[in-house]
């Protein structure tokens, strides 16, 4: 018999509280008996409890509403929540049966959701900086992770990362501008040098760090035959020496195509006259899709919505039988998407501009393509947990003729590193710096590739498992704060509302 594990509580079988529960005439049974499978005990009864205390203690059933509630208890439902609890539909579930089996008529209301999902993440945190236990765990429910909760532990020999006690509030002050909200560290961000040793960003980056691929022998041969070449026609000749048929050649075809688009760009100096991140992308940065023109995983191109990322800002959306279906948000559009039937990969972002500083540069940079990436992975990560430490995703900055290519992967659990260059690849610029330009860029593309269709063939050959329990996650979502969800313009009658701007997509 299921009882609650609480020290100083009593005993309360679990019996008696799907009795409870199942004895209720106006109770959706189906509905219970899945929650209740997915709850522990002491949750069921703390539940119940706090919703039957909250009914019972307001006379007036215009203050009986979900939202009143959510509002007193906050704290109670966030400590409450499990990892990968759907706790919306939970509570809303609860609350409308309490209603019913008190008689009291279910008024509509709009519960501050978010303001939940901001203590949980708090939560964890807070319970992460006080954890001493250095057993490495594989869910967040509280418990620290071994050599990715985010700092280094230096007097241990296991290699784990825990917070330290005076990281807390440091961490805390960049919560609501930095990617470590949703659990994304970039060693080379520099809010991380007032916080980390730089013994321990070493670390963390060498962690089981990426490995950028070496061309080829085929390929790397044909870019060898560049080294001797200094003008544009001399360049031009060692392509079209020898020309590469397309299906039975098509990485030299595809490098042999690249290497003649990037002369012609050189031969009518047009590099420096693109007016557009469309006029990039189609002509100096194409080479970045067609690479992938031969596989599995497609790039579509154009400001597409990310399915990853609408999913997370959806999360919340559910038929709870108590508030009205939200419409649908947007998520967020990029430049490029890497994407097979099933699976998000990676994406990339453009600007114009060969200045990274500019403010666009920046949020791309480093909080909308990080966020997307986790969105990817996290989708990755629910089809198939036990490959966490395998999967990756990966995404492009492009500003002008500069780009910086990064990966993401979760090397010990819970939070997500990003891996990228210290500085931009260029794109080439003359005679005299394009093979090696050229070459690096290609090694680019090559990694990104590679380790896309590695990664496809593990997920391939994983066996499925089949479960009707709901099982806990190892890494959490990104978070989704209350300023993201995309919402149409008012149209207004005030002719000075008119020139507002709409809301951009969700990040």
């Amino acid at each position: 018999m299921a009882t609650s594990s609480q020290e100083g509580k009593e005993n309360v079988s679990m019996t008696t509280t799907i009795n409870l529960t199942m004895n209720t005439n106006s109770c959706n049974n189906d509905m219970m008996l899945i929650f209740l499978m997915n709850t522990t005990p002491y949750n069921v009864i703390l539940f119940f409890t706090v919703l039957e205390a909250f009914v019972t203690s307001n006379k007036e059933s215009k203050e009986l509403t979900l939202a009143n509630f959510v509002m007193k208890h906050k704290e109670t439902i966030a400590n409450s929540i499990k990892p990968g609890e759907d706790f919306r539909t939970h509570w809303s579930l609860l609350y409308s049966s309490i209603m019913r089996k008190h008689g009291k008529p279910l008024v509509p209301s709009n519960p501050d959701w978010d303001s939940i999902s901001v203590l949980y993440v708090k939560n964890i945190i807070t319970n992460q900086t006080s954890t001493t236990d250095p057993t490495p765990k594989d869910s967040y429910s509280g418990a620290r992770s071994s050599s990715s909760s985010i700092s280094s532990n230096n007097s241990s020999n296991s290699g784990s990362y825990s917070l330290q006690p005076n990281d807390k509030n440091k961490i805390s002050e960049t919560y609501a501008t930095c990617p470590c909200h949703s659990f994304i560290l970039d060693p080379w961000d520099q809010t991380w040098n007032d916080v980390f040793t730089e013994g321990d960003l070493n670390e963390i980056m060498t962690e089981n760090a990426p490995e950028v691929l070496s061309l080829p022998a085929p390929l790397q041969r044909y870019m060898d035959k560049f080294s001797s070449a200094t003008t544009l026609d001399q360049l031009r000749e060692v392509a079209l020496a020898n020309p590469f048929h397309p299906i039975e050649n098509p990485q030299l075809h595809w490098m042999e195509g690249s290497i003649l688009k990037a002369l012609d760009l050189l031969y009518y100096d047009i590099i420096h006259k693109y007016k557009s991140e469309a006029d990039l992308m189609k002509r100096v940065w194409c080479f970045i899709d067609c690479a992938f023109d031969v596989g599995d995983v497609k790039v579509i191109a154009g400001e597409y919505v990310s399915k990853s990322s609408s999913a997370r800002i959806n999360s919340s959306r559910t038929l709870s039988g108590v508030e009205a279906l939200e419409r649908k948000k947007t998520g967020a559009k990029v430049d490029l998407l890497f994407t097979t039937a099933i699976n998000e990969m990676g994406t990339a972002e453009a600007g114009k501009s060969t200045d990274t500083d500019t403010t666009k540069a920046a949020v791309e940079y480093g909080m909308k393509t990080p966020k997307v990436m986790k969105d990817m992975m996290y989708e990755m990560v629910t089809k198939n947990k036990s490959s966490l430490r395998e999967i990756k995703t990966f995404g492009f900055i492009i500003s002008g003729l500069q780009i910086l290519p990064m990966i993401m992967d979760c090397p010990d659990g819970i939070v997500c590193r990003i891996s990228r260059p210290e500085q931009y690849l260029c794109f080439p610029t003359s005679a005299k710096n394009f093979k090696s330009r050229m070459e690096a860029l290609f090694r680019m593309v090559h990694t990104t590739k590679g380790n896309m269709e590695k990664l496809l063939d593990h997920l391939d050959a994983q066996p499925v498992d089949i479960s009707f329990v709901r099982t806990g996650l190892p890494i959490p979502p990104s978070f989704t704060h209350t300023s993201d969800p995309s919402k149409k313009r008012k149209i207004s009658n005030n002719k000075s509302s008119s020139s507002e701007p709409s809301s951009s997509s969700s990040s």
